[in-house]
C-alpha cells in the first residue's frame, strides 16, 4: 500500500529503534499496561505500519523496537561470535532478570555455531561434531542486555520447542539425520536459570522431524508437532514421571498421535469455525520386532491412514489455559490439489476433545483491511493473556500475524529483512514481544501501547 511522504516522516518520528544499550524498552508502555488490560489483541489491530527508517522492522504507530542480539553487536560473553539462524525463543525470570532462551537452525558444517566453551568453562554437549544449540539473553529490569551466553550445543537444526511450567525451556532438532554414527532428532531439556542442562536426549520422546512442543501443566504430557513432509503427525507424550522438574521427562513415557473423526488430512478442515469432536489418540503401534520403536527414525510410517489424521508442515505449538494452539504452515499437495492451501491455525480442547480451526489461509493468501497478503504461518505462540500470534515464513517481506478480539487475522509487523521471522513471543511480565530476524541473525525485542489498542 502507497503511503505518503508526510506519512513516512511522521511515522519515522514516532518510531524509536534504540540499540540494545540504549534507553529502556520499558518507557514506550504505560506502568501496569499489561495488568490493566489483557492482551486480547482489538479488532483489526493496532493500525497501519509505518515504515521503519533502518529499514528492519516496520510497526504500527506509537510502537518502536530494540535490537538486543545481532552478529555485528558485540557477541557472547566471552567474545566469540553471535551464533547464527536464530529461531524460536522462550522467555523466563530470573529475579529481575528476563532470560530468553534461544534456538539456532545450525547444521553440522554452519558458519557461527553455538560455543562449545564460554569464558573457559564447559557447555552441555550432545555431538562434537554439530554446530546447532539454544543460547541464552539476559535482559535487565530496564531492558538492557548483561549477558549472552551458551547453554546447550552439538546438536542439530534446533528449530522451535517449548517452555515447561516448571520453567525450563524445550528444544528439538527438526531432522533424522546421524552424523559419524551419532543420531540426532531429539528433544532436549535447557534449565536457563540454573546449571542443569546436560545433554541428554529424551529418546521416549521420539526420533523424528520435531518442531514444536507445548505441555500441559495438569498431566506433564508434551504435545509435539512434526515438520516433515505431507504425512506429519500431531504426538502426544505421555511422560511415566509427572513431577514436573528438571529431567522428569527423560524417565520414559508413551508416544501417540492425533486423530479427529472422519479427517485423514488436516487441509481437509477448511471453514474457520469448524469444530470437529471425538479427537482421540492412536498410541504408536509396535514395529515388526514387536518393540516400540521410540528411538527409530519414520514413526509416522508405523501408522495408516484410518488410524490418525496428517498433515503438511505442522509447526508452531503453545499451551495456553487448558489448551493447544498449533500450525499447519501450508500444503501443497499434487495428487490432492482441493487440499492446498497456505496455513492453517487450530485449537485443540483435551478436556472436550474438539479440534478448532481458528484461521485459514487459501493458495495466494489472505488480504487484510490494511493492504497486507498474509500466509504461511510457522513459530506460534499464546500470550499470557490470551493473544495469539505468528510469524510467517514465506515469501518477503515476512511479517507477525495476530488474531484479533474479533477472530480476524492483522498484520502486527512487516519485517524489512531478507528471510523468515521465528520466534515471536511475549514476555512473562507482559511487557515486551521478542522476534528473530533467522537469515540476518538478528533479535528484536519490541514495547508499545499494547494496553489501549494502539490509537491515540
Amino acid at each position: 500500500m502507497e503511503r505518503s511522504r508526510r506519512e513516512v516522516l511522521q511515522g519515522a518520528a514516532a518510531l524509536s529503534t534504540a540499540p540494545w544499550w540504549g534507553p529502556s524498552l520499558l518507557s514506550a508502555a504505560p506502568a501496569g499496561a499489561a495488568a490493566r488490560r489483557p492482551w486480547q489483541f482489538p479488532a483489526g489491530g493496532y493500525g497501519p505500519l509505518v515504515p521503519d527508517p533502518r529499514g528492519l522492522l516496520d510497526l504500527p504507530k506509537g510502537f518502536r523496537y530494540a535490537v538486543v542480539a545481532e552478529p555485528e553487536s558485540v557477541g557472547l560473553d566471552d567474545g566469540s561470535p553471535t551464533p547464527g539462524r536464530p529461531d524460536a525463543m522462550g522467555s523466563f525470570t530470573r529475579a529481575s532478570s528476563t532470560v530468553v532462551a534461544c534456538n539456532h537452525e545450525l547444521s553440522a558444517g554452519d558458519s557461527a555455531p553455538v560455543p562449545q566453551a564460554n569464558a573457559g568453562s564447559p557447555v552441555a554437549v550432545y555431538d562434537r561434531n554439530a554446530n546447532g544449540g539454544v543460547s541464552l539473553l539476559t535482559l535487565n529490569a530496564r531492558g538492557r542486555r548483561t549477558s549472552h551466553r551458551p547453554a546447550l550445543s552439538g546438536t542439530v537444526r534446533n528449530c522451535a520447542g517449548g517452555v515447561t511450567p516448571w520453567g525450563t525451556w524445550l528444544t528439538c532438532e527438526e531432522t533424522e539425520s546421524e552424523i559419524d554414527g551419532v543420531p540426532h532428532g531429539y528433544v532436549f531439556e535447557v534449565d536457563p536459570v540454573g546449571n542443569r542442562t546436560d545433554a541428554v536426549p529424551y529418546r521416549a520422546m521420539g526420533r523424528f522431524a520435531h518442531e514444536a512442543a507445548a505441555v500441559d501443566p495438569k498431566t506433564s504430557e508434551v504435545y509435539l508437532t512434526e515438520d516433515n513432509g505431507g504425512s506429519a503427525l500431531l504426538y502426544r507424550f505421555a511422560p511415566v514421571d509427572r513431577s514436573r522438574r528438571f529431567g522428569s521427562l527423560g524417565r520414559g513415557g508413551s508416544l501417540s498421535a492425533m486423530r479427529v473423526p472422519g479427517y485423514c488430512n488436516f487441509a481437509e478442515i477448511t471453514n474457520v469455525g469448524t469444530v470437529a469432536g471425538g479427537v482421540g489418540w492412536a498410541p504408536t503401534p509396535p514395529s515388526p520386532g514387536g518393540a516400540v520403536p521410540q528411538d527409530t527414525i519414520g514413526l509416522k510410517n508405523l501408522f495408516t491412514d484410518d488410524t490418525v489424521t496428517r498433515g503438511q508442515k505442522l509447526e508452531g505449538a503453545w499451551w495456553f489455559s487448558g489448551k493447544l494452539t498449533f500450525v499447519s504452515s501450508f500444503n501443497d499437495s499434487i495428487s490432492r490439489p482441493e487440499l492446498r492451501h497456505e496455513g492453517q491455525v487450530f485449537r485443540y480442547d483435551p478436556a472436550a476433545a474438539t479440534l478448532t480451526l481458528l484461521a485459514y489461509f487459501p493458495v495466494g493468501g489472505r488480504d487484510t483491511d490494511l493492504g497486507e497478503n498474509m500466509s504461511s504461518p510457522d513459530n506460534l505462540s499464546v500470550s499470557a493473556y490470551g493473544g495469539v500470534l505468528w510469524c510467517e515464513d514465506g515469501t518477503d517481506p515476512n511479517r507477525i500475524g495476530a488474531l484479533g478480539a474479533d477472530g480476524i487475522p492483522f498484520c502486527l509487523a512487516r519485517s524489512g529483512q531478507p528471510g523468515e521471522l521465528c520466534g515471536v513471543h511475549v514476555s512473562p511480565d507482559g511487557r515486551w514481544m521478542f522476534v528473530n530476524q533467522q537469515i540476518v541473525g538478528r533479535t528484536l525485542a519490541i514495547t508499545g501501547p499494547w494496553a489501549t489498542g494502539g490509537r491515540s
